[in-house]
């Protein structure tokens, strides 16, 4: 190892779960929140005598360094759900669910005999996702009991890709984007049957 090696990071976090007792339904709040930066440096040639062929274990073709950083990184989700408090035979749930992120991502490359930096790329994505879902179970008897749900769910991002410096002089390119967004349902039906306090009989089905 002839380059520099080094690393840092932080995080910190934090979740929030409330629940209001609504007499024959429950309310649920869950919260949370991620935040991180880090930067990460290495010597990742393998060697510190450069040759052609290399010979011994200390040999590399050329020297290269890089490191990644990550200068933004933040999270946010939010869910409310709903749910039955009752003797009834029948027990639901529903609920809303977001999302929010945003993450910024550096890439740099190094020139290994001074370790002037030479390369630097940046990729930035915000993503949004928002859901909203059910489901209800039936006590048919008192050894078997039916359940199902379902859940749509919708995701977008927005990319982008530029890069600053080349280290291989090719100069500045970008910003590439990209815009993916999507929609999915997601279903399950299920039962279980209690033939005795040992055995279950259980089957399901879902995407």
């Amino acid at each position: 190892i002839d380059g520099a090696n080094e690393q840092d990071i932080s995080s910190n976090g934090m979740n929030l779960r409330m629940r209001w007792d609504l007499g024959s339904v429950n309310l649920y709040s869950i919260t949370g929140y991620e935040s991180a930066e880090a930067y990460s440096r290495g010597d990742i040639d393998g060697g510190s005598n450069y040759t052609f062929p290399p010979a011994a274990l200390s040999d590399a073709l050329f020297p290269s360094e890089s490191a990644d950083g990550l200068p933004d990184h933040s999270q946010f989700s939010q869910e409310f759900r709903l749910e039955s408090d009752n003797d009834s035979s029948l027990d639901w749930q529903a609920g809303l669910y977001y999302f929010d992120e945003s993450i910024t991502v550096d890439t740099f490359s190094y020139d290994g005999f001074g370790g002037a930096q030479t390369g630097f790329a940046q990729q930035k994505q915000d993503n949004k996702a928002w859901a909203v879902f059910g489901s209800m179970g039936y006590q048919v008897s008192d050894n078997f009991k039916i359940r199902g749900g379902l859940r749509y769910t919708r995701d977008e991002k927005d990319f982008t890709a530029t890069r600053f410096v080349s280290p291989f002089g090719a100069g500045a390119a970008g910003p590439l984007t990209a815009n993916p967004s999507d929609s999915k349902v997601n279903w399950d039906l299920s039962a279980n049957y209690e033939m005795s306090d040992k055995v279950n009989l259980y089957a399901r089905v879902a995407t």
